[in-house]
């Protein structure tokens, strides 16, 4: 069996150096060993004794894209983002539609949105999933990234009831790899005590935390109308929630 397998084409873009006409990439263990041109990275592997399986692709090879956040579990739901809106609240009434309406299936929705990925030559995202059906997309997929168990919904009493119980079961059940994330909603979505345990969740985890921020133009409309400074009044008494801010 063969110690590495040289992946070559017409041109290789390293991104991190100029573009290689007639280049290779040797790979062994799953790491890079060299890029160059393709007769010096041949030459190289004889020079140091490895054998190699060479394979040839026409056109261009480079590293894989990464999609820096997505929802693999709504590749379902693509007639929603096909649609045109008035606005954020419009465009979350037709979301919730289709959602509340049921019947979809996310395990499967989420498996062909792992396979639009790599068809797209995408191999590392950060997915934020919403149904556990959706978490092993990435998984089951081989891709690399981050899944992110999304956090949404709760208020300060429920939280302090059960909340940190449940989100701990949920982060528990994931597969990995690749690693596994905390995506707290957004501030419209949790009240103030989930809101702020969650990044001590992460920590004390040491996982990657991912946050939907300045989604709905209600967000920005404190600072337009408001005079006292919206982190001011989040840390005092009066923060039990976003929405409760906001009246």
């Amino acid at each position: 069996m063969s110690d590495v397998v040289v992946w070559s084409a017409g041109m290789v873009i390293p991104i991190t150096a100029p573009s290689i006409l007639d280049g290779a990439v040797a790979v062994r263990g799953g790491r890079i060993e060299h890029v160059g041109a393709r007769g010096w990275v041949i030459n190289t592997l004889r020079q140091r004794g490895l054998s190699f399986t060479e394979r040839r692709f026409e056109g261009v090879l480079l590293p894989g894209l990464v999609n820096a956040h997505t929802h693999l579990q709504y590749t379902g739901m693509a007639s929603v983002g096909a649609g045109q809106y008035r606005g954020f609240d419009d465009w979350a009434r037709a979301f919730d539609e289709v959602y509340d309406a049921g019947g979809l299936d996310w395990a499967g929705d989420a498996a062909a949105g792992a396979r639009l990925l790599l068809e797209s030559g995408t191999t590392a995202a950060a997915d934020v999933v919403t149904d556990a059906d959706a978490a092993s997309a990435l998984h089951d997929a081989g891709l690399h990234g981050v899944t992110y168990w999304e956090v949404m919904g709760w208020s300060n009493e429920e939280w302090r009831a059960r909340g940190e119980r449940e989100v701990s079961a949920s982060l528990d059940a994931m597969p990995t790899p690749p690693a596994v994330g905390i995506s707290p909603h957004a501030p419209y979505s949790l009240d103030a005590e989930p809101l702020l345990d969650l990044p001590d969740m992460a920590r004390r985890r040491g996982m990657r935390i991912h946050i939907h921020l300045g989604e709905s133009h209600s967000e920005a409309e404190w600072s337009e109308t408001r005079t006292t400074a919206l982190a001011d009044l989040w840390k005092s008494e009066h923060s039990s929630s976003f929405t409760a801010m906001r009246s």
